[in-house]
């Protein structure tokens, strides 16, 4: 059953991907070509006033440079023949280089490109795979015809696709070079570097058994055979290691069931991560170290994330209760406590009546105000700004810190805003305080850093001015734009690290957890998508019919990308489980593990490989991980787990550890902990020593009793729906009442049929469907508006009918129309209880909703409710009814200015209209 639901959902997906024929596809393109061609024109301009731009400022980027170093290496043939000077030399001597680019242009060397070349013996380049087809040309340019270049590279840890990098390029090279001849060397040849010098052999087996299943052409971009699989060095280097008294298998598979999501399911796997970290501490786990084995210390762990952002944060925390951690400079700079302090007083300088940066500054190390001390103050003035407050207050504390900001405020009128943070650095002595802090040298670096960014932005800025700057820190914050800061060490050398793949590449670690391996791969594409090959491709947005769809050129681009991006994921993985080099540990969290292994094993066939089109319909690592233990002969738990065969397990080298535990279990050995600090306090006999202050018991007790004079508002919602609103006025009924027509269908739900109901006419066009019902929605569904099984859903009777009713006419003759129209206005609360009295029944509550329909009709507006529900009298709806029409009302005369005429209920179970 399982099998013939993945084949349908797979049909179904092709059969959008065809769905219409040639002459729409060039209707589409028609379409789209003046569109495409006005942005390339837009993007075109803005590049030259870009470039206008920089060359005032005397500023180029990275980018600029490879692009310009290029012109200045090759020209394009086509433009070479045409070129009088400095070109035509080269032709005039005969020695006219040439090159191939990747569009199938030929470009010429040109007299610098040559004289370049003859300055370099040897070209040495490592990482190849990270190039981009810029780059490569620019190296092609200045060696000896590619005879003198020598470039070592891994295309299986090509992870920087964000950058432009083609590992292609360096694939192809490797594809097309023989294997290098000591004896008869023919140039350009390959040498395979298959030794790993860093894991050990079980690591190895573990790596290359999950890459033979998943990686090849397809997905990866690589065919994982002999000449891509590892092998061990470690046995067979000259500094062979002492054995290890305990074990190891080649990897560790923790696998977590939790119902879990979000932050809850980051906690769960820090502290089960905590508790695999502190039992291997205290039973001295072994690891080597030279020659000798000694006993694990906090520092030989790893922890690593595919996106440190959301997830690294949770992790710290958790694990710096029982723990020292140091985590890589993913970390938010503009969070970083050093850097918030100086941005709060750049912000109190600049505008000094924002409350929460002068609460900041006035609490932090500079001025020091007590807590206590701001109360007291604020308590004399609670309805003004904080700043007003201080200003009014006559204290020595106040007087100072209002005397400091004047003074910082004149000298922002005259220096720039780096000569400003230099001075605050010194004068207030900013730097000698945070020296003091933990990490203060790495605190100290941060803060010199962002005067660095200040006078960067001073050279490049127009607006030089402080609120310029500060508005570019609310712009990067808001886009999530992180700047670079300086490495966060830990107090303690002796800590678990934690950072992202990414920023693992090249670095080895004794033991190596991969967290997280449960965040699904991002898939959703813009609505707009380029592609270096293939091109643009764009949704059509209709703007008559108000409804936009996708073409043909942007679904192939789209599938395309979405191959790209899981072979990025695939060779992300791989640098992850490379990183070990003694034990490696992958944790897994899967909301039901039964139905993941059963959807999982669908895509598993008796073939050697996993096939690519299962592999890139997984959502995650922990699926290729499953995928793989499936197959593996340490999989037994799993596969036993949905009576699965063992016919598809293969055959390696290397035992799996593969646990399964639930978050209930790490729950319970978290509670079973010694008592912290703060349940020490509870012990009886240590409140019976204490002595009752009376003054201060009776402060207690009035802040205690206070009493809130707008309790009765308690449970009134800030926000809420018409819906919600009307059902909590017929609370006894508006239930049972609400089964449409077509309850009791079997191959549809009353939800389903209803939400295709309200779609439909929602995106109709009324004249359409009121000459030919049936050939429009065919009509529909070939441009993709409205799609088979939505179809099946519609009851075409009792549609014709209301197609053909006066009301329809109606519709149809206004001259302003508005479906589906979302409104949001307030309304008093005494709206929603009734109760309420005095100034509380005035308090305001938002009101949001959406009405079906409304359209025009003699300058007044007329309000249209669908109801599909299941009645024999009109009396029982205008009771459920009237009060959402009575709200709706209200609404638009709020949001239009227009008087309503009326509000009808059409009742598609009647056929028939109801004016409310």
């Amino acid at each position: 059953m399982e099998y013939r639901k993945k084949i349908k959902e797979t049909i179904e997906k092709l059969k959008k991907l065809f769905s219409i024929n040639e002459a729409e596809y060039y209707e589409d393109f028609c379409k789209l070509f003046p569109l495409i061609r006005s942005l390339f024109y837009a993007v075109k301009k803005f590049k030259e006033e870009l470039k206008k731009f920089k060359l005032k400022k005397n500023i180029l980027d990275f980018g600029d440079l490879e692009h310009l170093l290029l012109k200045l290496l090759v020209i394009d043939k086509d433009a070479y023949a045409e070129i009088a000077t400095p070109y035509a030399y080269i032709a005039q001597t005969g020695n006219q280089q040439t090159l191939n680019s990747s569009t199938g242009k030929i470009l010429v060397k040109t007299k610098l490109a040559q004289n370049l070349s003859e300055e370099f013996d040897e070209i040495l380049i490592d990482e190849y795979q990270d190039t981009n087809e810029i780059q490569d040309l620019i190296f092609r340019a200045i060696s000896k015809q590619e005879k003198n270049l020598f470039i070592v590279g891994d295309a299986k840890q090509s992870i920087y696709g964000f950058r432009q990098a083609m590992p292609e390029i360096f694939i192809k090279k490797k594809e097309t070079y023989e294997l290098y001849n000591q004896i008869m060397p023919i140039f350009p040849a390959k040498i395979i570097l298959e030794k790993n010098f860093r894991s050990k052999k079980e690591i190895i087996d573990a790596v290359n058994f999950i890459f033979d299943q998943l990686m090849s052409c397809d997905i990866g971009g690589i065919n994982y055979d002999q000449e891509e699989k590892m092998v061990a060095g470690i046995e067979n280097s000259k500094n062979k290691a002492a054995p290890l008294e305990q074990k190891e298998k080649s990897l560790y598979l923790n696998i977590i069931e939790s119902e879990n999501s979000g932050e809850e399911l980051d906690v769960i796997e820090a502290r089960y991560t905590a508790q695999i970290i502190n039992k291997m501490v205290s039973e001295g786990y072994k690891v080597q170290d030279g020659d000798t084995s000694r006993p694990v210390k906090f520092s030989d762990f790893c922890i690593l994330f595919r996106n440190t952002k959301q997830h690294m944060e949770t992790f710290k925390r958790i694990l710096e209760e029982s723990m020292s951690v140091c985590s890589d400079t993913s970390e938010n700079f503009f969070a970083l406590r050093e850097i918030t302090t100086v941005i709060s007083l750049l912000r109190v300088i600049d505008n000094p009546v924002q409350d929460i940066p002068l609460l900041a500054v006035l609490t932090g190390p500079i001025f020091g105000f007590s807590l206590d001390e701001l109360a007291q103050i604020r308590s004399k003035d609670k309805e003004n700004a904080l700043f007003i407050s201080i200003k009014n207050t006559a204290n020595s504390h106040c007087i100072y810190f209002l005397e400091k900001l004047e003074e910082y405020r004149n000298l922002a009128k005259t220096l720039t805003i780096s000569h400003l943070l230099d001075y605050i650095y010194y004068k207030l002595g900013i730097i000698s305080m945070i020296q003091v802090f933990d990490n203060g040298n790495s605190k100290v670096a941060n803060l010199k850093r962002f005067l660095l960014y200040a006078r960067d932005y001073e050279r490049s800025a127009q607006n030089n001015s402080l609120s310029g700057f500060l508005n570019l820190i609310d712009k990067l914050e808001a886009n999530q734009t992180n700047l670079e800061g300086n490495s966060a060490e830990s107090k303690s050398e002796n800590a678990v690290k934690i950072m992202s793949i990414h920023r693992s590449k090249g670095l080895e670690f004794p033991i190596c957890i991969l967290a997280n391996c449960s965040r699904k791969f991002h898939k959703d594409h813009e609505d707009l998508l380029l592609h270096p090959k293939l091109g643009i491709g764009m949704k059509i947005r209709d703007l008559e019919k108000m409804y936009q769809y996708t073409t043909l050129q942007r679904e192939a681009i789209s599938l395309e990308i979405k191959k790209e991006e899981t072979s990025e994921e695939l060779r992300i993985l791989y640098v992850a489980l490379t990183r070990a080099k003694q034990k490696l540990i992958l944790l897994s969290t899967v909301k039901n593990l039964t139905k993941t292994l059963q959807r999982l094993s669908i895509g598993i066939a008796s073939h050697k490989k996993t096939l690519a089109f299962t592999i890139k319909n997984c959502q995650s690592f922990t699926d290729w991980l499953l995928l793989c233990a499936l197959r593996h002969p340490s999989g037994d738990i799993l596969r036993e787990m949905i009576y699965m065969e063992n016919e598809i397990v293969e055959i390696t080298e290397g035992n799996w550890e593969i646990e399964i535990v639930t978050s209930k279990i790490i729950a319970q050995k978290d509670s079973s902990d010694p008592p912290g600090p703060e349940k020490a306090h509870s012990d009886p006999d240590i409140i019976k020593k204490s002595v009752c202050d009376h003054e201060i018991f009776l402060e207690l007790s009035r802040r205690f009793d206070y009493y809130y004079d707008k309790k009765d508002l308690l449970g009134i919602p800030a926000k809420i729906s018409v819906s919600e609103l009307a059902k909590s006025y017929n609370s006894d009924s508006y239930e049972a009442n609400l089964k449409p027509s077509f309850l009791d269908s079997q191959k549809h739900t009353a939800t389903e049929r209803g939400s295709a109901l309200h779609y439909f006419l929602q995106v109709a066009d009324f004249n359409k469907a009121k000459n030919n019902l049936k050939n429009y929605c065919f009509e529909l569904i070939k441009t993709g508006i409205l799609s088979e099984q939505q179809k099946t859903m519609l009851d075409f009777e009792k549609l014709h009918i209301f197609f053909q009713s006066d009301l329809v006419k109606r519709i149809l003759a206004s001259p302003y129309v508005l479906r589906e129209y979302r409104f949001t206005v307030d309304i008093k609360s005494s709206t929603i209880k009734k109760d309420l009295t005095g100034n509380l029944k005035d308090e305001l509550v938002v009101l949001q909703g959406a009405i079906d329909c409304i359209f025009e009709e003699d300058g007044y507006i007329v309000i249209v409710d669908y109801k599909t529900d299941k009645t024999k009298t009109t009396k029982k709806l205008v009771e459920l009814y009237s009060h959402q029409l009575n709200l709706y009302r209200y609404a638009i005369e709020r949001c239009t200015d227009k008087k309503v005429k009326s509000c009808i209920i059409y009742s598609f179970d009647l056929g028939k209209e109801i004016i409310i």
